[in-house]
């Protein structure tokens, strides 16, 4: 036939028939890394009847970022430059000899709300809406007006980002429960539904992500997880033999440490000490020790956690200092403001002193915040250690995990200890004596006594 031409689309998978085949109005895909959302966005922008560009229909592409918007501009130009009757660069427009028309927008601009003002689209593709803040009001606002002249429909093609994101709330408009709506449908589409990808590189994928169980479940296996996961990197934590120093005080054996070996040791505690508290069947006493090595490393030595009232409380807290003979305890306001007087009068009774300080943490922003701020970047940097095979690991490992939607009595105390350690005045370690092996968990004890700090303040405890 005379002028015919042809065009190229790729022939959808058996997942993506799927969700063809079972689509509605408003149409949301959680989909892993590599399932193909690009290619069905194209297919469907193109050859649907009566709703894509071959049948003349105008349709709206809406990017969650610049850097997505200008890979899919471009994948578009080169699949449709068979029919392709004109194109706007500056307005990101393409027109077909169809009569179809498609419009690229980006939501990660300034003018958010602009986009697609004054169109009426057919179809609305959203591509990456979960990266987008604020994705709720731009659709109602922006983007589900531009589909009332036409009565268009609109498909959400994202990866997911968590559970406190607006993704996921349109993602549960389409799940039966009561958070149905009429028109909406969603899918939960794993990496692993296209079949393209191999099983090989399905491993390999995964041994990737080892030490990060939540970024694979979300990134690859398209679970809505808990927003953690963007706080903590369990790869972060370096797990290594305890320095024989510190091996001998979780032994008990403090009192065989050498005169002037001792470093400083720090504790810092997330109190539930009211009744509410404890009366919360989550809600725990968590207690951590960090202490820093010759070369300044950082080493998260123990944790102690448990549901403890009043004097039980009190006790906890000084026998767990005496034992790793901690330089300075920090504990949070308020419950720090109520039990310090009982830990006073204890410590005349027992003749034993700790450095007790009462910190408040109003106005350093919520608990994700300091995280960030002090505990993230501390372990991040690549020198912060914990005891191999530690039994308190597997639930810290947890709490890491899960946090901010769970774990937060833990980070709590370690973003209390670390804020305060940083602004502690400490003397410099003076170097280590020079030697092959800079590596202080092998040194000798004389070593130890050698390049002990020699400005360093007297320390509270009697061997």
């Amino acid at each position: 036939m005379s002028g015919a031409v042809e065009l190229v689309l790729p022939i959808r998978h058996k997942a993506q028939n799927q969700v063809y085949a079972e689509r509605e109005r408003f149409n949301v895909v959680a989909c892993g890394r590599r399932w193909g959302k690009t290619t069905l966005g194209i297919d469907l922008a193109v050859d649907d009847p009566t709703y894509g560009l071959l049948d003349g229909q105008p349709v709206g592409w809406f990017a969650g970022t610049s850097k997505i918007f200008d890979e899919v501009w471009r994948v578009a130009l080169e699949t449709l430059r068979p029919i392709i009757a004109r194109t706007d660069t500056q307005k990101h427009r393409i027109e077909t000899i169809t009569g179809g028309i498609l419009d690229f927008w980006s939501l990660d601009g300034g003018d958010r709300g602009g986009a697609g003002r004054g169109r009426k689209y057919r179809r609305a593709i959203v591509d990456e809406a979960a990266l987008v803040p604020g994705f709720l009001d731009v659709w109602s606002k922006a983007i589900r007006p531009t589909l009332a002249d036409l009565r268009g429909d609109a498909w959400f093609l994202s990866s997911p980002r968590g559970v406190l994101n607006d993704f996921k709330t349109l993602w549960d408009r389409g799940q039966p429960g009561k958070a149905r709506m009429r028109g909406w449908k969603s899918w939960q589409m794993p990496t692993s539904s296209n079949p393209h990808i191999s099983r090989e590189e399905l491993a390999d994928l995964q041994a990737e992500y080892v030490g990060r169980p939540l970024d694979y479940r979300q990134e690859i296996g398209a679970e809505f997880v808990a927003d953690m996961g963007q706080v903590f990197n369990l790869e972060w934590l370096r797990e290594e033999k305890m320095p024989a120093l510190w091996q001998l005080i979780a032994e008990g054996k403090g009192r065989e440490v050498p005169k002037g070996a001792w470093p400083h040791v720090y504790q810092a505690w997330d109190l539930a000490g009211t009744k509410k508290d404890l009366e919360d069947k989550g809600c725990e006493s968590v207690g951590v020790t960090l202490a820093r090595d010759w070369l300044q490393r950082w080493w998260w030595l123990d944790t102690v956690r448990g549901k403890w009232d009043g004097g039980e409380l009190n006790e906890q807290i000084l026998s767990y200092a005496w034992k790793w003979r901690a330089n300075t305890v920090w504990g949070e306001d308020p419950v720090a403001l109520y039990i310090e007087p009982f830990l006073r009068t204890r410590q005349q009774q027992s003749g034993k002193h700790i450095n007790f300080l009462r910190v408040n943490v109003q106005g350093r922003g919520d608990k994700v915040a300091r995280a960030k701020g002090s505990v993230v970047p501390i372990m991040a940097n690549g020198s912060f250690y914990v005891p191999a095979g530690a039994p308190w690991l597997t639930q810290a490992r947890v709490d890491l995990s899960a946090f901010p939607a769970a774990g937060k009595d833990l980070t709590d105390a370690l973003s209390l200890c670390c804020a305060e350690v940083v602004d502690v005045a400490i003397a410099s370690p003076a170097p280590p004596a020079k030697r092959e092996n800079n590596d202080p968990r092998l040194l000798s004890w004389d070593d130890l006594e050698r390049t002990a700090p020699t400005a360093r303040k007297p320390s509270p405890w009697t061997p």
